[in-house]
């Protein structure tokens, strides 16, 4: 399983993933299927060999969204929590999953 098999579905603002990353990112999902899965607060990491900051929340079990700062950010950055949170949820679906639930 190559670094291929890992395909990035949006890369913003470049429309061209950041391949350097490719590897930090594919190693950090693999290392901490429990923390993602638990869909709480993002998985944070800073990583001082390319001085960036990565930040992991799964949408669903084959897809994962990462923020990457090129930066030491906070572990607790509200802008970044409350993003990926909003993201996250809106791209799961839930309120709208909920809203077509029989009302007991």
């Amino acid at each position: 399983m190559g670094l291929a098999s890992w395909p990035a579905i949006m890369s913003l603002p470049q429309p061209q993933p950041p391949l350097e990353h490719w590897p930090n990112v594919i190693s950090l999902i693999m290392g901490n299927p429990d923390h993602l899965s638990k869909y709480k607060e993002p998985l944070y990491c800073y990583d001082e060999l390319v001085t960036s900051t990565y930040f992991f929340t799964m949408v669903e079990p084959s897809i994962t969204m990462v923020v990457i700062y090129q930066k030491k950010k906070a572990k607790n950055d509200q802008l970044t929590q409350e993003f990926m949170y909003i993201m996250s949820t809106n791209l799961r679906n839930w309120k709208i999953f909920s809203l077509l639930k029989p009302k007991p």
